[in-house]
């Protein structure tokens, strides 16, 4: 039961808010309407997790088992009043041998079994991190519902974000839980979710209809067809994956719950380094806080520094999966990495001498707009040139074989027909657009086609380079509607939340036709 079929959001999500919201009127007391409503998510999370089969079930069981007994022990160990009763060498071996078994799962399923359940990778990341704070001592204490709710909170199952005890504990134990509704957290959420499902539905899955068509006769692209090919599979993946992260985070904040932010604007950045910074960022600090910073981080030297870089980038390719085109994506993502690392280092102590040379304060004023100009020209460049280069390693990041990406290069550079064919032209098509554009003199002519094509690809790219993320775009209309008064900022909250409800549904309306969710099986 993915975020945008009928059942979650016709049936699901409105049944469990108005039982959360419920408790609000028939629980007076906060602490005792907390634990009602910290039951009423477990049960939800188990009731949407058995949507997706009894292998999924299993497999989550058994790593719930395995983790929490090695944990449990832990800590009632840890609690001893006498420190010689724990043996800090058995403790470690335990460690070491949960730490396999845990991956080793995740091995098998991709490797072998070749069918991994339904958040797998993402859960198995949760639990690493859970048993690795519990075995530091970061968490000296927890319930099993806590851990439960840690593990299975359903508004992240598919899609993360990667979250600490920590950060969990924060949310189910915090004031936010035992507060009673309020109808901006409602409001909030609900059009949080509508720019979500929008993103995923009209706008990835568009992309993804053209993606598959173009791979699947890539002997027969043209060049335009190749490079559209190249260049738009990055942006699917962004509206894809941060449009389940909208949705997640919508359903909680609907329910007065926040969760971290795992997508800012990342194919705005300016390079490799400020776009993992932006990407997925959850799963970025779950790599800096095991894996980076426990292999030495920059603290070693440069060339450590370097190959601990390459090893977090190379297990990122194999979490990805498991074909040499994952890793091949990996290992060029680090090479890259490591090379702007290298190169912002040098340009920083550069920039330090000119800067005490000639203080930007002591140029005249033309000379100081026409320095900022030129920084606006060399940022546009940056953006454009890392767009471009993530949108080539990506490349073995979608193509199902090696060769399947050399020859999209190859087409990209060697075909001789230089116009976008009808195959390609006619996976734009949206009904919508096709209606508007009906009503134009070119209704009758043979670019209608193309006409459409440009008409949602000059959509996207406003969406990508200009207009803010929905998260951003929820908050500073909250913020607005908050602090602001009058008629100017009614009409404005009035506008906003009428196109967030006609985005919804639209959507909901397209959603018979939609794709399967990208991460789904990661």
């Amino acid at each position: 039961m993915s975020f945008h079929s009928y059942k979650f959001i016709l049936v699901f999500l409105p049944v469990l808010l108005m039982l959360y919201h419920a408790t609000g009127l028939l629980f007076p007391l906060p602490e005792t309407r907390a634990r009602v409503r910290k039951l009423l998510i477990g049960c939800a999370s188990m009731l949407y997790i058995c949507t997706f089969g009894i292998e999924c079930i299993a497999y989550l069981a058994l790593h719930l088992c395995l983790n929490l007994a090695f944990a449990w022990n832990w800590r009632q160990t840890a609690d001893r009043d006498n420190p010689d009763a724990r043996s800090l060498c058995s403790q470690r071996a335990q460690y070491i041998l949960l730490l396999f078994l845990d991956i080793g799962l995740l091995v098998i399923c991709k490797i072998w079994l070749r069918a991994i359940p339904v958040g797998m990778s993402f859960y198995t990341f949760t639990q690493i991190a859970f048993i690795t704070d519990v075995y530091r001592g970061d968490i000296k204490s927890f319930t099993l519902a806590e851990y439960l709710i840690h593990t299975m909170f359903f508004p992240r199952f598919l899609q993360g974000p990667i979250m600490r005890f920590s950060e969990t504990k924060d949310i189910i134990t915090g004031n936010r839980i035992r507060a009673k509704a309020t109808a901006q957290a409602v409001w909030g959420g609900a059009t949080l979710f509508s720019l979500g499902l929008a993103k995923k539905v009209l706008i990835a899955d568009t992309l993804g209809g053209m993606l598959d068509t173009a791979y699947s006769v890539i002997p027969d692209l043209t060049r335009p067809d190749a490079v559209l090919t190249i260049l738009l599979f990055p942006a699917q993946l962004y509206f894809d994956f941060s449009g389940y992260c909208d949705m997640g985070m919508g359903v909680a904040r609907m329910m007065g719950l926040d969760l971290p932010v795992n997508f800012r604007v990342p194919l705005r950045a300016t390079n490799i380094v400020s776009y993992w910074k932006q990407w997925h960022m959850t799963l970025t600090s779950f790599f800096t806080r095991y894996l980076y910073l426990p292999l030495g981080g920059n603290r070693r030297g440069r060339a450590n520094t370097y190959r601990n870089i390459m090893i977090v980038f190379l297990v990122s390719g194999f979490w990805h999966g498991t074909g040499l085109t994952y890793l091949i994506w990996g290992t060029l993502h680090g090479i890259c990495y490591c090379l702007t690392v290298a190169w912002s280092r040098k340009r920083e102590a550069v920039l330090s001498a000119r800067t005490a040379k000639t203080p930007a304060d002591g140029l005249p004023a033309g000379a100081r707009r026409g320095k900022k100009a030129l920084q606006g020209l060399k940022t546009a460049a940056s953006v454009a040139s890392t767009y471009l280069l993530v949108s080539v390693i990506y490349v073995f990041f979608r193509a199902p074989r090696v060769s399947d990406a050399l020859n999209l290069f190859g087409r990209a550079y060697g075909a001789l027909v230089n116009y976008v064919s009808d195959t390609v032209a006619k996976t734009f098509h949206m009904d919508e657009i096709w209606y508007l554009v009906k009503l134009t003199p070119f209704a009758e002519g043979k670019y209608t086609v193309y006409i459409c094509m440009a008409v949602f690809l000059a959509v996207l790219f406003l969406l990508l380079f200009f207009v803010p993320c929905a998260r951003d775009l929820t908050e500073r209309v909250s913020c607005l509607a908050e602090k602001g008064s009058g008629r100017f900022v009614l009409t404005k909250c009035a506008c906003f939340t009428f196109c967030c409800a006609i985005l919804f549904v639209w959507a909901l309306i397209s959603t018979s036709d939609v794709g399967t969710y990208l991460y789904v099986n990661f």
